[in-house]
């Protein structure tokens, strides 16, 4: 499990992660996360599925969360009062969120189901799915 290639890729991720947080920089953030979710994903290899991958992506949610946030903190202009508090009842949320559709996933992930075309599209509609969200909720951040 301590494979040297694979610890260099996960040390390098939070080195990165710790200068960008200590510079002040947020775009060491995505890269850093980026870095330890490829190192867990190569780790895996053709081991088939890790039921654990839920905690993990909610550990690296979290991780980008509490990194944008501690950047946020550094700005001149003071939070409004219970700001905290909503903050974090809003992270706790989208963690226990997270956990909850990377859990059933997971499950829906081990079911044998048979092939066939039904199937496929079934998949490709989910996959489309997907994306719209992803895009819907990119969308919803960006805007001011």
């Amino acid at each position: 499990m301590s494979d040297p290639p694979l610890l260099a890729v996960g040390g390098a991720a939070i080195f990165v992660l710790a200068v960008g947080l200590v510079l002040g920089r947020p775009f060491a953030v995505p890269w850093a996360v980026a870095g330890l979710g490829a190192e867990y994903a190569v780790s895996l290899g053709d081991g088939g599925l890790d039921r654990r991958v839920p905690l993990y992506a909610v550990a690296l949610l979290v991780t980008a969360e509490l990194s944008y946030w501690s950047l946020q903190l550094r700005g001149a202009a003071p939070d409004e009062p219970g700001i905290t508090q909503r903050r974090l009842i809003g992270l706790m949320l989208a963690a226990t969120v997270a956990l909850l559709v990377g859990t059933v996933l997971v499950a829906f992930a081990n079911f044998p189901v048979g092939g066939g075309l039904a199937i496929e599209g079934i998949g490709i509609v989910a996959a489309i799915g997907a994306l719209v969200l992803l895009l819907g909720a990119s969308r919803a951040t960006s805007e001011p």
